[in-house]
């Protein structure tokens, strides 16, 4: 049927990562999703089906402590398969640090497509860390109305370009021999589907998933052939089956009315919306517990810190 299944990790230049031992946590972020929009459409009438979906409940103390936690996690595990981690000052404290831009933590990036069609999400650092960071090119998934995109595009040599960037991180690596490593995943707390060919049908429920992870790997001067720097991607994403909400239908009476939309419960939490020619667009809370919410994303993220790291061992 033509289906395409990406590997778990997808590995780009696998020799940069053999024969490593010590390194340096330059970044570790962990980005939390709080809205985000899906559309499904028809093929035999014309219109969309929109829904909106916003979380609720979850307090920026909980993201910071489950940030806290996954680090922890993905720093025991790289020790226990034989890494040693230097202190991250050996590459803070070094003059060429001072080359680049940090930025306050947590950072909220709002009403941009950082999330894939997500509204608004908040990135957090560990409290380890401090309070700033910079952003790594590789870390933000390309968009062209991104905010933290659009900061690569800057001048060259600034600090903010992904080439100005690049090239600093590369000579601090072969200048110390020190290899430099940054993590980020990105949080999500929905999914949704669409279908229908006589009418627009759309399903959407609460999952939680870690749906974009990448580790960078900096050791040395970088080029066409070389073999200095690698990164490690999620293929696909990965998802915990825990409950962590509820959801509620926030559409306006008198919007559904107008829409002609009607709302379906299917089994497992899943709310649909569906509706016959023209545009339809559905609001849905999903309200969540600290803890419920804690307890999923913590799933998802050890799960991530797992395959990370195991792709890493594999390759070393």
């Amino acid at each position: 049927m033509n289906l395409v299944t990406n590997d778990d990790i997808e590995v780009k230049n696998a020799k940069a990562f053999a024969g490593i031992q010590d390194v340096v946590i330059g970044g570790f972020k962990v980005g939390f999703n709080e809205s985000k929009t899906v559309t499904g459409s028809s093929r035999l009438v014309g219109g969309r089906t929109t829904g909106e979906m916003k979380l609720e409940g979850i307090d920026g103390a909980t993201l910071q402590r489950i940030t806290d936690q996954a680090y922890e996690d993905f720093v025991n595990r790289l020790e226990a398969s034989g890494y040693r981690i230097l202190p991250r000052e050996t590459f803070t404290s070094h003059p060429l640090y001072a080359k680049l831009s940090e930025h306050d933590f947590p950072f909220r990036d709002d009403n941009s497509s950082l999330f894939s069609s997500y509204g608004v999400g908040n990135y957090y650092i560990p409290t380890t860390m401090g309070s700033k960071q910079v952003f790594f090119p590789d870390e933000v998934p390309q968009s062209k109305s991104s905010d933290l995109s659009a900061m690569f595009k800057s001048t060259p040599g600034q600090g903010l370009s992904a080439i100005g960037l690049t090239g600093t991180l590369q000579e601090f690596s072969e200048k110390t021999k020190v290899p430099l490593i940054n993590v980020t995943y990105l949080v999500d707390f929905a999914a949704g589907s669409s279908a229908g060919f006589s009418m627009q049908q759309l399903k959407l429920g609460q999952l939680m998933s870690v749906d974009y992870g990448v580790l960078g790997l900096t050791t040395g001067y970088g080029g066409t052939f070389s073999s200095n720097n690698g990164k490690l991607a999620l293929g696909q994403p990965v998802p915990s089956d825990k409950p962590f909400a509820t959801m509620e239908d926030e559409t306006s009476t008198g919007s559904q009315v107008a829409e002609g939309a009607f709302n379906l419960l299917f089994k497992g939490g899943i709310l649909g919306a569906a509706g016959v020619g023209g545009d339809h667009t559905r609001t849905y809370v999903f309200r969540t517990e600290p803890e419920k919410f804690a307890a999923a994303a913590l799933d998802v993220l050890d799960k991530t810190n797992e395959l990370m790291v195991s792709k890493l061992a594999q390759l070393h």
